[in-house]
This record gives C-alpha cells, sequence and structure tokens, in this order.
C-alpha cells in the first residue's frame, strides 16, 4: 500500500471515528489517570485516581454497568457480599484493566445513542458476545491478560459500530457478505467499501478516549497480522495478535482454532475447561442483557439493593422525593406560562384595543333624524 493510500485510509478512519463526537476531558483524564499508574505507580492507585473514580461512580449509569461487568468477570469478589461498594468493584481489577472496561463502556454508549436502531440491535448482540469471550480468554492466557483480550473482542467491534453510523448502506452489505462467508471480518472488503476498516477506527477509539497513542499502534499492528506471524512481533503487540483468532473461533464455533498452536497464547490448562464452560454459556444465551448495555435504572435500590448500605438507600429516595418537587413545580411554572401566554393570544384577537367591539353610541347618534 502506498504512503498516500495509507494516509487517506487513516484519514477517513478518523472521520467515520468522530461520529462519537469529543471525549469529555473527564473520562479521557480518568483513562490517563489509570494508564499512568499502571506504568508509573507500580499497578497503585493514586490519589487523583481515586478522586476521578469517586465522581465517576457516583453516577448510576458508570456503576450500572461496572457492577455487572464485575459479575461476569470477577464473581468471587463479589460472592456472599451484603453490601458491595465502589471500592469491591474496582478492587478486582488492575489500573490498566478497569481502563479498558471504562474505555469500552463510553464507545458503546456513544454509539447506542446514535447508530440506526434495527442494524444496532443485531450488532451490539456480537459486541457482547464477543466483549465477554474476549475478556474470558484474556483471564485464561496470562501473555494475553484481561486487557488486550477485552480490547480486542470489544473496541474492534465498536470500529464496526462506527462505520454502521457512517455509512449504514455500505454496512448491510458487508453484514450480508460477512454471514454468507461465515467469517469474521475482511479488512481489504472493508476498506474498499468504506474507505477505511474497523481496526483504523478502532484503533483511534484507543487513542482519543486515554489509552495513548503508543498503545493504538500496538493494537493495530497486532490485529493486522496473523496469527502464524505473531512471534515476530514484540509482546506489547503479540497479544493483540493471538487474541483475534481465538475469540472469532470461540465466537463462531464455540471450539478453538484449527491451528497450529503457540504454546505462549494457549489457555492454562486449569483454566481451559472454564474458559470453554464460560463460552458455551454465552454462544447458548439469547440476547444477551450485557453489562455494557446497563443503564441507571439498573443500579435503582430496588433492582440492585446490594449496591446500597442504609445510609446510601435512604439518601438516594430523598435524592428522588427532591427531584420530583422540582419537577412538579417546574411544570407548574411551565404551565402558569402557558396559560398566561393563552389569555395574551385571547385578548389580542378578540378584545382590548387590539379590536374589541365597540359599543358606544356614534358621536351623532343623539341627533334627531331630520
Amino acid at each position: 500500500m502506498t504512503d498516500l493510500k495509507l494516509v487517506e485510509e487513516w484519514a477517513r478512519a478518523k472521520e467515520v471515528a468522530d461520529v462519537v463526537g469529543r471525549v469529555p476531558p473527564f473520562f479521557s483524564n480518568t483513562i490517563r489517570s489509570l494508564v499512568k499508574d499502571e506504568q508509573e505507580n507500580g499497578g497503585e492507585r493514586s490519589r487523583s485516581t481515586n478522586e476521578y473514580l469517586k465522581t465517576l461512580f457516583n453516577s448510576a449509569s458508570v456503576k450500572a454497568p461496572i457492577y455487572h461487568a464485575t459479575l461476569s468477570f470477577h464473581p468471587e469478589a463479589l460472592e456472599g457480599k451484603a453490601h458491595v461498594s465502589r471500592k469491591d468493584l474496582i478492587a478486582p481489577y488492575s489500573p490498566k484493566d478497569l481502563a479498558s472496561v471504562i474505555s469500552l463502556l463510553y464507545v458503546y454508549k456513544q454509539l447506542s445513542k446514535k447508530a440506526p436502531e434495527l442494524q444496532w440491535n443485531e450488532l451490539k448482540d456480537e459486541i457482547a458476545r464477543s466483549t465477554e469471550i474476549g475478556g474470558y480468554y484474556g483471564q485464561s492466557v496470562p501473555n494475553v491478560g484481561f486487557f488486550a483480550g477485552l480490547l480486542c473482542g470489544g473496541m474492534r467491534l465498536l470500529g464496526l459500530g462506527a462505520l454502521l453510523c457512517f455509512d449504514a448502506y455500505s454496512f448491510d452489505q458487508y453484514q450480508r457478505y460477512r454471514k454468507e462467508n461465515n467469517m469474521g471480518f475482511d479488512l481489504a472488503y472493508e476498506t474498499d467499501l468504506f474507505g477505511c476498516n474497523h481496526v483504523n477506527v478502532s484503533a483511534i477509539f484507543v487513542q482519543t478516549v486515554g489509552l495513548g497513542l503508543d498503545l493504538a499502534k500496538d493494537f493495530a499492528t497486532g490485529l493486522e497480522t496473523n496469527y502464524e506471524n505473531l512471534l515476530s512481533l514484540p509482546d506489547n503487540q503479540s497479544c493483540f495478535a493471538a487474541a483475534p483468532l481465538w475469540i472469532q473461533s470461540l465466537l463462531l464455533t464455540g471450539a478453538e482454532p484449527n491451528v497450529k498452536h503457540v504454546g505462549d497464547f494457549y489457555p492454562l490448562a486449569e483454566k481451559r475447561t472454564l474458559l470453554l464452560e464460560l463460552v458455551q454459556s454465552v454462544n447458548d444465551t439469547g440476547k444477551m442483557d450485557h453489562w455494557l448495555s446497563r443503564t441507571a435504572e439498573d443500579a435503582h435500590p430496588d433492582n440492585a439493593p446490594v449496591l446500597y448500605n442504609e445510609k446510601e438507600r435512604e439518601r438516594f429516595f430523598a435524592a428522588m422525593e427532591r427531584r420530583k418537587r422540582l419537577d412538579k413545580q417546574k411544570e407548574e411554572e411551565e404551565q402558569e406560562i402557558r396559560e398566561s401566554a393563552q389569555f395574551d393570544v385571547q385578548e389580542i384577537l378578540e378584545g382590548g384595543e387590539h379590536g374589541e367591539e365597540d359599543d358606544s353610541p356614534d358621536e351623532d347618534s343623539s341627533q334627531p333624524a331630520d
């Protein structure tokens, strides 16, 4: 591929990725802080990171998905707990792993607001299964890890979601092509259709959410490298080359890929059986009620009582009552304004100096007729 062609491809990918809009600084700063803790702070979360997370987890729209993600990937961390605190939800994750969860959540939520509903409802189920399987595979292979597994399973599919938002007609054509050939992805075919491919787009997401340019390059290089060539890559790229083949095979067939395996990227013996059981559970499920699609309503005390102690529950319902009172007050004020406006219009059209009938006698009406 010529340099010019490559520049054009990445420029189009940037155009496609822009469908999610600018990432709010609070999200990107939280993710950058987590990555910095992983790289420079020995995996310990700094005070500033904890402050970011404290604010972030005050939102039920964040708390609910991450609670359900933890139930999926770290159920042992919540088992037997009568109350699950923010610290309990965060504890099972390294800073980098938590950064990947928050990154996927942000991009997924933005795409879900903008994608055509019919195609999104089908694609989001594939996103859910691929993300779940990617996380499980990463957990079973230390040389891949949860972080790379989750990004390969989830972020690359979100790149496909952005292509849907950008050009729904071409997306439908591509999905038919995939189904007819019972395949995962065809990057060359995507580039012919869209002017770029989902790997380009998802790598831009990796950079813009705050995971960094270097990681975005490693991610793209790994995804574009064939499995048989992965040993030619450094460790920071080979993990992204190993995971896709496994994820696609487990997603499409429920079994490991039929290739000559590389031992460093084969699931640990004690985890392989659990991996296949979890994959079967994912593939046997109908439409998944996945952690990425969870909303604030899923963190309501009546739906997830374990997320609240007694004081938190009282504060939640007190806040709800305050909100109801404010909403009612606002509604009454708006009704008063509407009624006042209606009266003013009536006055203008039917009465007053702007058109009121004048019943007073004419000036000469008292004079007798000739």
